[in-house]
């Protein structure tokens, strides 16, 4: 999933993420700009070889 569209899974979450003690939307929106670039592609090849493998 790319980062443009957590924002959305972000923002309808808001609530319970800042129950969160330490965590908030501003540092997971971070985090996910950091992060996606390299593990979109990598969930993709995952699921992939998941799905390759029931047959």
């Amino acid at each position: 999933m790319s980062a443009k569209n957590f924002e959305g899974w972000w923002m309808g979450h808001v609530v319970e993420i800042n129950r969160v003690a330490g965590l908030s939307v501003t540092e997971l929106r971070s985090e996910t700009a950091r992060l996606a670039p390299e593990s979109a592609p990598l969930g993709q090849r995952c699921l992939r070889e998941w799905l390759e493998g029931l047959r």
